[in-house]
């Protein structure tokens, strides 16, 4: 690009995946910035953001940038949790949503993006993300959501006091499906491009009633540039990608490289659809797109995943050797054409394959790849890694590719397939802590993770290590499930 285009960018929460690697995608692309809000305006977890503040911080740089990216939930809630838990007013909320409209209006060419979620349900019962009464009736909450779904009886699972959490429950999920509906509207004529991510996969309940109603919406209104597939916190890298992209005049060509076949038809954990379907709109939520052949491709996108189900990263299994070193192979020859090679290594939901890893380790390298991500769910992956892979194809610098890259190998294979499982079992019990919380020993327990990546790399991918050193681990929500990893400059 001639001049600097700014992109500004609201995301989802304060969390390392929403807020951080955006920030690693952008930094390291010349004539690029990404203008995103001051952490101290974010919320934390529960917390919701400074809404004002935030106002402040879009309407102060809407006028000078040439793209925007805007969590809707962000927005109007004050991130991914406090949307499950608010009690905000609906004409105030309406009130919020205008703010798009205004970024428009201060900047009428902007290319504006956004993405809002459909509030999950989950089938279990913890409070850790939803509102506190969930830690005793979540399972029942979700049951009485299929039931609803499927028009059969549920006052059988009724008390009185689950009766006023059921109707707090009910009345924000409209709300929230409210704000939603008019979001797409607002697709017809301010939003350029809009992504509803599903991040909860059940066929019946509350989560597949709101999403019937939000294609009612769209078919009605007729909007066509929407997207909905399964997917959360690797969104902002999308539309970021997206912007790339269409800022460019470009869609960069994808060559899709399966370990098995069959793969292409497995439906990921937590998700409700076949694999390559749900590749294919990640493909076009980032404005690229899909060839049949390697030499037409920019980016060969190797996907490492098992035929017919995928498991939790701490339920291991065998990998089929000769097929693994025939794809390793396969990276080779790709790389001698000049191409872009990326690993999305999702054999596992919740981590990496870390016996894949150390026979690619051995043959070429883990530092041979491009841009690698093995991070929660599918769509987190693939996501992560489609963002870029793009990124790289614009130019992102070899320094900041390769310490993502890095970053990626210490938390999502290392941390996340490993180091996670281990603490869980060796280190919490002794120190009566739980996975959700473990604010009374963080600084133990956040030692203790960076003692373990080190000694793993430094065993097992020792080349890596020799290239990368882990400089920090923090657990920003102060439980288990995601670590903010910085490796040495």
């Amino acid at each position: 690009p001639q001049m600097d285009n700014n992109i500004l960018f609201v995301p989802l929460d304060e969390r390392p995946c929403n807020y951080l690697f955006p920030k690693k995608l952008l930094s390291g692309l010349k004539g690029y910035t990404l203008i995103e809000p001051n952490k101290e305006i974010l919320g934390n977890k529960k917390s919701p953001s400074n809404f004002a503040l935030l106002k402040e911080f879009i309407l102060e740089n809407a006028s000078k940038c040439s793209a925007a990216v805007i969590s809707i939930d962000q927005l109007l809630y004050g991130g991914i949790v406090p949307s499950r838990i608010h009690n905000l007013d609906l004409g105030e909320l309406k009130e919020r949503l205008s703010l798009i409209k205004e970024i428009k209006r201060l900047n009428p060419n902007i290319l504006l993006y956004s993405f809002v979620l459909i509030m999950r349900c989950p089938n279990y019962s913890s409070s850790d993300e939803e509102p506190d009464y969930y830690e005793e009736y979540g399972k029942t909450i979700n049951e009485i959501g299929s039931l609803i779904d499927e028009g059969k009886p549920y006052s059988h699972l009724l008390n009185e006091e689950l009766e006023g959490f059921l109707e707090d429950y009910v009345e924000r999920r409209k709300k929230n499906l409210e704000l939603i509906k008019e979001t797409i509207k607002l697709t017809n004529d301010t939003i350029n491009f809009l992504i509803i991510p599903q991040d909860d996969s059940q066929i019946h309940g509350f989560t597949m009633m709101d999403r019937r109603e939000v294609l009612k919406t769209i078919n009605q209104l007729k909007v066509k540039n929407i997207e909905i597939y399964p997917g959360a916190d690797e969104i902002g890298l999308t539309l970021i990608a997206r912007a790339l992209n269409e800022l460019n005049n470009n869609k960069k060509a994808f060559y899709l490289d399966f370990l098995y076949d069959e793969s292409k038809t497995l439906i990921p954990a937590y998700e409700n659809r076949e694999l390559l379907d749900t590749i294919t709109h990640h493909i076009n939520a980032s404005n690229n797109r899909l060839v049949n052949s390697v030499d037409d491709a920019d980016v060969v996108l190797f996907l490492n995943y098992d035929k017919d189900v995928q498991r939790e990263s701490s339920n291991k299994g065998a990998i089929d050797k000769d097929l693994c070193i025939k794809q390793i192979q396969r990276m080779i020859v790709s790389k001698t054409k000049d191409k872009i090679i990326s690993l999305a290594d999702k054999t596992y939901v919740n981590g990496g394959n870390i016996e894949y890893m150390e026979l690619l380790s051995d043959m070429i390298g883990i530092d041979f790849l491009d841009a690698y991500a093995s991070w929660n769910t599918s769509s987190n992956t693939l996501g992560t890694v489609i963002s870029f892979s793009t990124a790289i194809s614009y130019g992102l610098s070899k320094f900041n590719s390769s310490q993502f890259l890095a970053e990626r190998v210490y938390d999502d294979l290392i941390y996340q397939s490993y180091a996670r499982e281990y603490i869980k079992l060796n280190v919490l019990p002794p120190l009566n802590l739980s996975i959700f919380d473990i604010s009374r020993h963080l600084n133990k327990i956040e030692n203790k993770a960076k003692e373990l990546l080190n000694d793993f790399a430094i065993n097992n991918f020792n080349s890596f290590y020799n290239n990368h050193h882990l400089k920090s681990v923090n657990m920003p929500w102060r439980r288990m499930f995601e670590v903010e990893v910085e490796v040495e400059k």
